[in-house]
């Protein structure tokens, strides 16, 4: 039951890794040490991650749980679906 618990949390702690913290930044941790750390495979903790983040419909550039430096950087942060169609806020002006 706590290797459970473990592989839980270093699933969060990967799903939050990859989705939105800025890897130059000075809290980031690379899953290899996550993972060494508490003793549990990187295979079993990215399961664990893809599974939070499909429960809780989080993407890569979520603007609710990224830095602000990488919201800035998304690629797709000018683009709005319009009847159906992908296009630049800029066409819209």
């Amino acid at each position: 039951m706590l290797k459970c618990g473990l592989l839980l949390l270093c699933g969060a702690l990967h799903e939050s890794a990859r989705g939105g913290f800025d890897k130059s930044g000075p809290t980031y941790l690379p899953t290899e040490k996550i993972c060494s750390h508490f003793g549990v495979s990187e295979s079993n903790t990215g399961q664990k991650a893809t599974f939070i983040e499909k429960t809780l419909k989080i993407g890569l550039f979520d603007a609710e749980y990224c830095t602000r430096k990488l919201a800035e950087q998304n690629p797709l942060r000018d683009l709005v679906v319009l009847n159906g169609f992908i296009v630049s806020k800029d066409f819209l002006q």
